[in-house]
């Protein structure tokens, strides 16, 4: 297949934008990219795609991702708003989780799966929660993902707050899972192993985490200083003041460890994570929603972190957060250049290394040899656009427009707006039905 008449850009370290160019793909990898007329005389036989001067891009990536949390969107909460952190896991989410099942979990993913495509998300590092429906659940997670085409990196959330025969069923259902993706190596799917947070572990457990991660040379997903909740809870349960040093005596951190949140987070506790090469996570839109804070991402930037942009489920759209995120550290700083150049790359450079690490090739970025992941936005800039300022026309341009077509290895999961990989209309009614089911049992 050639992709022709396409604005490349192709996000990396050195970001380069190429007009009016082309990408071979075969075998679901980038094969070549250069210049449309050079590339059409190189390989006449090829199938040609004129995608007339849209923008091609790398399909986005999201590090940090609650599916199980689509069926909350408007959900009644008979108790009352929640007025803290703690409240809102207590009232919502730990009351949700408990509710769902295999049904709930499968029409959840569809849906936002559907979402991320439409949104030009390609790639998942999803954080699920089922305690009545745990064991086999990564598995119907795993089966969407398969059917719509989507890459997702899956683990189950470890927690003691429903006893330790929940707690053991959690372990188990990673140690599984872990398993399969070895085995079948797939392109498509990949593993951590799920923590919730410090506040809600045990030691016994972490030390049982530890050694199952260990044996199948796994990393770990968790939630790290999500405001001052683990920090307190932490200290009142297990005598600890820093989560984070508890957590580095259990093994927890290192360079394939994925930390969601770090808002409250001390410098010496951020030269932990930095000399563990844990990555850390921000998800600005769900801090400010909780009113627990929020990362002070120029700092994490600082310290030598290395640092993703995920959305905790708030929204399938990193675009969506990539604004967010601008105009928070801008706000935060006072200052309107404060955000720029950091979130651009986190998102063009960052996520690439994130991501690439835990599949089998290339990803985030265009260029051959890697998965032919893209994404497909009809923009016309208003002003010249080029290297030094693509940045500017994604904030404040295509980053705001529909994405017209969705690639995952080179086939086309969404084109000119119609998803091509499955029956959107019925799966939504499905998935209303389940809602309704799930919040009568909430």
């Amino acid at each position: 297949m050639l992709i022709t008449h396409g604005t490349i850009l192709t996000f990396g370290k050195k970001n380069k934008i190429l007009f009016d160019g082309a990408l071979y793909i075969k075998d679901g990898l980038i094969q070549e990219i250069g210049f449309s007329d050079q590339m059409g005389e190189k390989y006449p036989d090829q199938k040609k795609i004129d995608v007339h001067d849209q923008l091609v891009l790398p399909g986005m990536i999201i590090p940090h991702f609650h599916i199980y949390g689509t069926f909350s969107r408007g959900i009644p909460l008979t108790e009352g708003p929640a007025q803290n952190f703690l409240q809102n896991l207590q009232k919502l989410w730990w009351r949700l989780d408990k509710k769902l099942s295999p049904e709930d979990i499968r029409y959840s993913a569809y849906v936002a799966l559907i979402d991320c495509i439409k949104s030009g998300t390609t790639s998942v590092f999803d954080h699920h929660a089922s305690p009545s429906a745990g064991s086999g659940s990564l598995d119907v997670l795993a089966g969407v993902f398969l059917e719509l085409g989507l890459r997702g990196c899956l683990c189950y959330e470890v927690s003691d707050r429903d006893g330790l025969k929940i707690a053991g069923q959690a372990i188990e259902e990673n140690i599984r899972f872990a398993r399969r993706c070895a085995k079948e190596k797939s392109g498509l799917l990949s593993s951590k192993f799920g923590l919730h947070a410090s506040f809600t572990l045990t030691d016994k457990t972490l030390l049982t985490c530890k050694e199952a991660a260990h044996d199948l040379g796994s990393g770990f997903h968790l939630h790290l200083g999500e405001g001052n909740t683990d920090r307190t809870e932490t200290l009142k349960k297990f005598g600890y003041d820093s989560p984070v040093k508890r957590l580095e005596k259990f093994g927890i951190f290192n360079v394939r460890t994925v930390a969601a949140h770090a808002i409250d987070v001390s410098d010496e506790e951020l030269d932990i994570l930095k000399d563990s090469q844990t990555t850390v996570v921000v998800n600005p839109q769900s801090n400010m929603k909780n009113g627990v804070g929020f990362a002070d991402i120029e700092r994490l930037k600082k310290s030598g972190l290395s640092v993703g942009l995920g959305t905790d489920g708030m929204t399938a759209s990193l675009f969506r957060e990539i604004q967010a995120a601008e105009l928070l550290i801008n706000h935060d700083k006072r200052n309107p250049g404060a955000g720029s150049n950091f979130i651009a790359e986190v998102v063009t450079d960052k996520h690439t290394a994130i991501a690439s690490n835990m599949f089998d090739c290339g990803l985030g970025e265009l260029k051959p040899g890697n998965y032919a992941d893209l994404i497909f936005i009809n923009y016309q800039p208003p002003t010249p656009m080029n290297e030094n300022n693509f940045w500017y026309h994604l904030l404040f341009g295509f980053g705001n427009l529909p994405v017209l077509s969705t690639m995952v290895n080179g086939k086309f999961l969404m084109r000119d707006r119609e998803i091509l990989v499955c029956d959107e209309k019925q799966i939504f009614s499905q998935a209303q039905e389940c809602a309704k089911k799930l919040w009568q049992r909430f």
